[in-house]
């Protein structure tokens, strides 16, 4: 098998990676597999060892997919590494996983099912002047944040805001001391696609999300939101950088695909400052994207 669609999380001792499983060709998924390593041996450059997970199996007793390992970020370590994943490709639960010293002979896990809103595959992300769309990939979890007792998710899903089905972001906020669902939001504009969002939570608890954005007046390009402590998400997003064209490479399958692959994290200088960085499209060349970084100190 091969690895596909990989992701990293840690807890301060431990690295935990993630991937989907394929066959070689016809690439059927097999299963999802996280490979835990010693952070230690990995700074030091000593041999590393290992402990392997796999075959996962979600809360409904089906085959787990795209399970993320969290980013662990705080003033405190986490009591275990946190892991998620959705429930491919729609449903009113997520799987929240847990694992706390995995190379002991007694590994701790968690397991549970979080009941939540639907989710659903969201439609692939409309351009201006084209028929081909931006391709949004589906409702797998895309990234995951714990701070301080706090879990945050952020995926794609359908949703339809008056005028018809989009795609728009979901957030999931979990407390989990409690296993606890006190935050379970949709996020979006009316007639505007919405999609393959980064959360990340600084150190006075504004969370800060990095996404793309089109529509058929709207070239894909990259924007972010915030959401401070006790408020909801601001409706008043920036722009990181906007698109200038389409994108058609791909296109005639599911659609171009596009930057289910964005990034958002703290500056370790301050813990204040976002880095966030996402996709858009230039006006020259054509059928291309480029990458735009940028700070955040909202």
């Amino acid at each position: 098998d091969w690895a596909d669609y990989t992701d990293m999380g840690f807890d301060g001792n431990y690295i935990y990676l993630s991937s989907n499983q394929f066959t070689f060709p016809p690439y059927n998924f097999t299963y999802v597999k996280v490979r835990v390593l010693k952070a230690s041996e990995v700074y030091s450059g000593a041999q590393l060892n290992w402990v392997d997970y796999w075959n996962l199996k979600q809360a409904n007793g089906d085959r787990a997919f795209t399970v993320r390992p969290a980013y662990s970020v705080g003033t405190v370590p986490p009591p275990m590494e946190y892991l998620a994943n959705a429930h491919w490709p729609a449903d009113t639960m997520i799987t929240l996983w847990g694992i706390k010293e995995p190379f002991s002979a007694t590994p701790g896990f968690l397991w549970k099912g979080i009941p939540v809103n639907f989710y659903n595959i969201p439609p692939d992300a409309k351009q201006p002047g084209t028929s081909c769309r931006v391709d949004t990939i589906d409702s797998r979890i895309m990234n995951v944040i714990w701070k301080d007792g706090s879990l945050w998710t952020v995926q794609n899903t359908a949703v339809n805001w008056g005028s018809g089905t989009v795609s728009g972001l979901k957030y999931h906020h979990i407390l989990t001391d409690s296993l606890t669902l006190v935050d379970d939001m949709y996020f979006g504009e009316d007639g505007i696609d919405y999609y393959d969002g980064s959360v990340m939570e600084d150190n006075s608890g504004v969370m800060a999300t990095v996404f793309a954005r089109s529509s058929p007046a709207i070239y894909a390009g990259a924007y972010y939101t915030v959401k401070r402590p006790g408020e909801g998400i601001d409706p008043a997003i920036g722009i990181l950088r906007e698109g200038a064209n389409i994108v058609t490479d791909g296109c005639g399958g599911r659609g171009a695909r596009w930057g289910d692959y964005s990034g958002n994290w703290i500056d370790p200088s301050d813990l204040n400052t976002f880095w966030i960085f996402h996709e858009y499209v230039p006006a020259s060349p054509g059928n291309t994207w480029d990458t735009w970084i940028g700070a955040l100190n909202p």
